[in-house]
């Protein structure tokens, strides 16, 4: 290398020598570059040029007997130290080859290592993954456990609910069905809290079923408010079923208290029946319109109010309804004038007390009682009725008077009053019979005479005096020859009883109904006096004993 620079030098020195130089040394020019490029390349190079360019001619061509001698003396220098170090470098070169061997293993090992690389990342990626997964795992077990008593409380919201019902304290109860459905609310996705939900719903309809069932008992206005409070903030619901609903509760309560009465004394039945009847209807109305403020409020039929307002309405005629309805089938049952006029007292006592909330309904009554005192009237007056004609068409004339009657003694009771029975009328048992039979009707009667019962009333004891007038001037025609074979005591018998029917018991019957009975308080002045009903009594007397006084006169000369 040194006798290339050597000779580059010399050829730059001179350009004929240099052509002559590049000529011998076999080199071209392009070969030259490059040896320059790459001697130039060096630091070192660059600095030995510089040496050598710095210096004389004459020195410079000294410099490569110097190089080749300090050549020659390196090579000794290395031949020496190779003798007098061999095992060094014996040592040296066994561990270069070893460290050789060593390199090449390491290179197979590495390619192996490289080989196993992919795998090894692959394996690390679903390492990765798996401990992400439990990272994630322990940050959530983490935050559950750092929310342990949070979660604790919510899932055992359903318990608590289940303990608040059971002891009473719906108040905390529908504030957990509440706080229960804002999370349903605010979490629709997650599972826990759809099943908290439907166990709270669960246990919100056994609350339900208890708050209605305390409506069925007699509670009173105060609780009843707390439990429409309730029942509104469920919102189970909707204000028109709401009511519905307590209306309904409150008539179970009122009819299991009509199902413990007993029933085998109609009268003592119904005189229970309208108490527990005015006095829970009473305060169902009351309770009603106190928890339900805007009730009868509504401007307009077109109002939403008024179809709610039409509620009460409709429940309190459908309670006045089933008691119509329970008067029907009980009144008739009664056959004690008495009893009927206490059960109607009751009753229009029941009407007067609703009126003052404007349900006054006693009209409806009316007809029931007026028909229970007809029927017994014409029971009393029919088996009477009926006592006496048998006995007419039985033909036995010696029974129709006491023996020993004298005319003065039909004379003299002729002029009785017509308050008192006759005293003469002891002497006829059939008449007497016939007499008191309608005096128990008329004490029926008065106790409760309807002035809608008069007409029908008068025109059935008219029929049945007529019926009795013509069954004993019958009496002579059941039995032929019947002035052969009755004796004068029994012609003169028949003869004072015929007196004694037409001239005093059908009168005294007649006046008894109309003057008596009908003749008092508010008809004498309706009808203007008690001339026209005493009118009315005469001339039915006339026109019903007319038949018989005719036929006595006309046969005078065969009962004398």
């Amino acid at each position: 290398m040194a006798s290339q620079l050597v000779s580059l030098l010399l050829e730059t020195a001179s350009s004929t020598e240099t052509a002559d130089a590049g000529e011998k040394n076999g080199k071209r020019p392009e070969e030259r570059a490059i040896l320059s490029d790459v001697l130039l390349s060096s630091q070192e190079h660059k600095e030995f040029l510089k040496l050598l360019t710095g210096s004389p001619l004459h020195i410079i061509r000294t410099i490569p007997l110097s190089i080749d001698h300090d050549l020659e003396r390196v090579h000794n220098d290395l031949v020496s130290l190779a003798f007098n170090n061999y095992k060094l470098l014996l040592f040296a070169n066994s561990s270069l080859k070893m460290v050789q061997q060593d390199a090449t293993d390491q290179l197979v090992a590495l390619e192996k290592i490289s080989s196993k690389i992919p795998a090894l990342e692959h394996t690390s990626a679903e390492f990765f993954e798996a401990a992400s997964s439990i990272i994630n795992d322990r940050e959530r077990l983490s935050l559950v456990l750092s929310k342990h008593e949070i979660i604790n409380n919510l899932l055992r919201i359903p318990q608590y609910i289940e303990t608040f019902i059971r002891n009473g304290s719906y108040e905390e109860a529908i504030d957990l069905q509440a706080f229960t459905m804002r999370l349903t609310i605010r979490h629709p996705d997650l599972k826990v809290i759809q099943l908290i939900a439907f166990q709270v719903k669960t246990s919100t309809v056994i609350m339900l079923t208890q708050l209605i069932q305390i409506l069925r008992s007699n509670v009173k206005l105060p609780l009843s408010i707390r439990i429409i409070g309730y029942l509104r903030r469920m919102k189970v619901f909707n204000e028109p079923e709401l009511r519905l609903v307590f209306l309904r509760a409150r008539d179970t309560a009122i009819t299991d208290l009509f199902s413990k009465l007993s029933e085998t004394d109609a009268l003592d039945y119904l005189k229970k029946y309208i108490e527990i009847s005015r006095e829970n209807l009473f305060d169902v109305i009351t309770q009603y319109k106190a928890i339900f403020a805007d009730s009868s409020t509504y401007t307009s039929e077109s109002d939403p109010k008024a179809a709610t307002a039409a509620i009460l309405a409709s429940y309190v005629g459908h309670a006045i309804s089933q008691l119509v309805a329970t008067l029907e089938d009980c009144v008739p049952a009664i056959t004690d004038t008495t009893g009927i006029v206490s059960i109607m007292t009751q009753t229009m006592y029941y009407g007067m007390s609703l009126g003052r909330v404007g349900m006054d309904f006693r009209l409806l009554t009316a007809p029931i009682f007026e028909s229970a005192i007809r029927r017994l009237c014409m029971i009393q007056l029919a088996t009477t009725h009926m006592q006496f004609v048998q006995f007419a068409s039985s033909g036995a004339v010696g029974d129709v008077a006491v023996k020993n009657v004298s005319g003065s003694v039909l004379f003299e009771s002729t002029k009785s009053s017509t308050v008192n029975p006759p005293i003469l009328l002891v002497g006829f048992p059939p008449i007497a019979q016939y007499y008191n039979g309608c005096l128990l009707m008329f004490n029926q009667l008065r106790v409760f005479a309807p002035l809608s019962l008069m007409d029908q009333l008068g025109k059935c004891l008219e029929d049945s005096l007529t019926e009795v007038v013509q069954a004993f001037r019958m009496m002579p025609d059941f039995n032929n020859a019947w002035e052969r074979r009755w004796n004068d005591s029994e012609k003169a018998g028949y003869r004072e009883a015929a007196f004694a029917l037409v001239d005093l018991a059908v009168p005294n019957l007649l006046k008894g109904l109309y003057d008596n009975i009908y003749n008092q308080g508010s008809l004498s002045a309706v009808e203007e006096g008690s001339s026209v009903i005493s009118v009315r009594a005469n001339e039915a007397a006339k026109r019903i004993c007319e038949p018989l006084k005719t036929w006595l006169a006309e046969n005078a000369a065969l009962i004398s």
